[in-house]
């Protein structure tokens, strides 16, 4: 195919995002002739962005807010994107331009088009992120999108008690409420109202900014926002000589698993026996050292 294909990370904001350095480090690599950039997008404005689009366009890497957006549009969803109803890779199937998305331009309702497709790569993300380290308590900050992400990921790396700690009462507790089992405790609390942090082996933050109140670091932290690096969270753990995992890494196995998708659907140049590849290029890209737990540079 010698039509040069067009993909995007899309979100509000996204000027800060890495994804497209990423992306671009991988496809050079593939030898694919794909454009990678970084577009900003508001949910009122998704399925007219969408509906706009030529057949160039291939898929998207969607960070917030736009997550349940991509997943009402898409027709089809992959299966962790079903489970959780958020998808953060929406991409296209198949050469045929797609119009029917304006159905859902002004309507709300979900796109008719066989074309459009949704999955969910942030749970591949979080298991890569956290596959060297050993837990079975966790505070979890926030309770949006990633943090329920995270709360599934959890669930199959075998934590036992999950404290979701959120402004957000509601979508905490629904969070907690929909993975609460026997063998899995989950429960919600607010975020003034933390129990004791040495309860825990792992934090896990998904809030912007400087979530409050700063807590006396124990353990590892997992600190899924990764610009501006380091955070205070992260300053503060590292300080103390706790082990530190970065929200890069995350964006990192995320996004190979993205490449994976982008590049099945739209070359013959992709196998898994690339991942360890294309993640060491993704890594040395951001001046990520996994043998490190954190870096200062990327």
């Amino acid at each position: 195919m010698n039509t040069r294909l067009k993909f995007a990370v899309l979100g509000n904001p996204v000027a800060h995002s890495l994804s497209p350095r990423l992306h671009q480090a991988a496809y050079k690599y593939l030898g694919l002739n794909f454009e990678y950039s970084a577009i900003e997008v508001d949910e009122s404005a998704f399925a007219p962005f969408i509906t706009s689009l030529d057949d160039s366009w291939r898929g998207f890497s969607v960070t917030m807010p736009l997550k349940k957006v991509a997943y009402d549009l898409a027709f089809e969803r992959d299966e962790l994107a079903k489970k959780l109803e958020v998808a953060n890779t929406f991409y296209r199937v198949g050469n045929e331009v797609n119009a029917s998305v304006a159905e859902a331009n002004t309507t709300g309702n979900k796109a008719t088009s066989i074309h459009w497709h949704a999955s969910n790569t942030d749970i591949a993300g979080i298991l890569g992120a956290l596959r060297d380290i050993k837990f079975e308590r966790v505070l979890l900050l926030g309770s949006g999108a990633t943090a329920k992400n995270c709360v599934y990921a959890l669930s199959i790396l075998g934590a036992k008690n999950v404290v979701i700690a959120a402004r957000n009462q509601v979508s905490a507790a629904e969070i907690a409420s929909e993975f609460n089992s026997e063998k899995f405790s989950t429960k919600a609390v607010q975020l003034s109202n933390i129990p004791g942090s040495n309860n825990f082996d792992l934090v896990i933050n998904t809030i912007p900014g400087n979530p409050e109140p700063f807590l006396n670091p124990v353990g590892a932290l997992f600190e899924v926002i990764y610009n501006p690096w380091p955070t205070k969270l992260a300053a503060l753990w590292s300080r103390a000589g706790h082990f530190v995992i970065p929200g890069i890494d995350m964006l990192i196995h995320q996004a190979v698993s993205q490449v994976a998708i982008f590049a099945t659907e739209n070359s013959e140049k992709w196998s898994q026996s690339l991942v360890p590849e294309i993640t060491e290029i993704m890594a040395r890209v951001v001046n990520r050292d996994f043998n490190l737990p954190w870096s200062k540079n990327f």
